[in-house]
């Protein structure tokens, strides 16, 4: 068991990263190191987070938001390129977020610290902001599909600007990935659901998605991801975000929900994004994205959702194929 004296050490070293790190983005004051204090964040995350109140290089007291780690290339956690690390989520803050001016917390730098090999992506921390995961409104559920309606309406043609920016494209390689993976795990779980080979093989069932517009999407908008603010939507944790249909946020929000909660969020968001009426296409890539959504959950690791989880994915997936 490590000694006090240990964990002081890990402490001091942690705090040197830190003063590190955010000297270089703010500067220092002669004497006065940037860190003036810090709090880890409550919330359980894939990176260390935490609050720090730090002294910039003229003076000033600012309080950011901070995540830390080491990149996820080659780990479980990068979902299969699913997810990009800090790195992507830095991406999408300076060549998407900040230009479009939409509400989201702003990206002060974005670092890797070579002395520990971790990246460090520090942002604006939202005072007062709460989760939508918390909030007792189902009308904010409605705000937050509005929110993804305006966004994905605004993105939808930038993508051929943004392949260089280290946000993905998803094409029919990826969605077949995601099938292949679910029927090569399911193991004797072919036996209580024998329509699973088929319609892993099925290309049909996301070619919707191939030909309906694109837009940037966030990839895990969920409540969890959610953060509420004076009446305003903030999504926040954009390391999956790629360059895709927006139908595809909408089916991972609502996945699993009751029919008539989906279908009025799904409303929302349809009346934000096409005021005079969405296109022909839209229920048909909906559907492809629900199906989709699906092989997302169960084709993410060999060991697959819990068991209840995994039944009520089986259930949608049946009723869609």
């Amino acid at each position: 068991m490590p000694s006090t004296g240990d964990w002081r050490a890990a402490g001091a070293a942690q705090l040197d990263d830190a003063a590190r790190v955010l000297g270089s983005v703010f500067g220092t004051v002669p004497g006065q190191g940037p860190v003036i204090s810090r709090r880890p964040w409550p919330f359980e995350g894939t990176f260390d987070a935490e609050v720090v109140t730090c002294r910039t290089g003229t003076g000033d007291v600012r309080r950011v938001y901070c995540k830390h780690g080491p990149t996820i290339d080659g780990t479980r956690h990068a979902a299969y390129g699913h997810r990009g690390g800090l790195s992507r989520e830095a991406a999408v803050y300076s060549y998407v977020l900040e230009p479009m001016g939409v509400s989201a917390a702003r990206c002060v730098g974005f670092r890797h610290d070579d002395l520990t090999d971790a990246d460090w992506l520090v942002l604006e921390f939202l005072e007062g902001a709460t989760p939508l995961l918390e909030s007792r409104r189902s009308r904010s559920l409605d705000r937050a599909a509005a929110w993804l309606g305006s966004f994905h309406g605004a993105t939808e043609g930038l993508w051929p600007d943004l392949l260089l920016s280290g946000i993905p494209f998803r094409d029919a390689e990826w969605y077949q990935g995601w099938m292949d993976r679910t029927a090569g795990w399911a193991g004797v779980l072919h036996l209580r659901y024998p329509w699973l080979a088929a319609a892993c093989r099925r290309e049909d069932l996301y070619e919707p998605l191939l030909t309906a517009p694109h837009s940037v999407v966030h990839g895990e908008f969920s409540p969890a991801n959610v953060m509420l603010r004076d009446g305003e939507v903030y999504p926040v944790d954009w390391e999956s975000a790629a360059l895709a249909p927006g139908e595809l946020d909408v089916a991972f929000f609502t996945l699993g929900w009751p029919s008539r909660l989906r279908r009025r969020v799904e409303s929302a968001y349809v009346r934000r994004r096409w005021p005079g009426g969405p296109p022909a296409t839209f229920e048909a890539a909906l559907r492809a994205a629900r199906i989709h959504a699906c092989f997302r959950v169960l084709g993410d690791s060999p060991t697959g959702p819990s068991a209840n989880d995994a039944r009520t994915i089986f259930k949608i997936l049946h009723s869609l194929v």
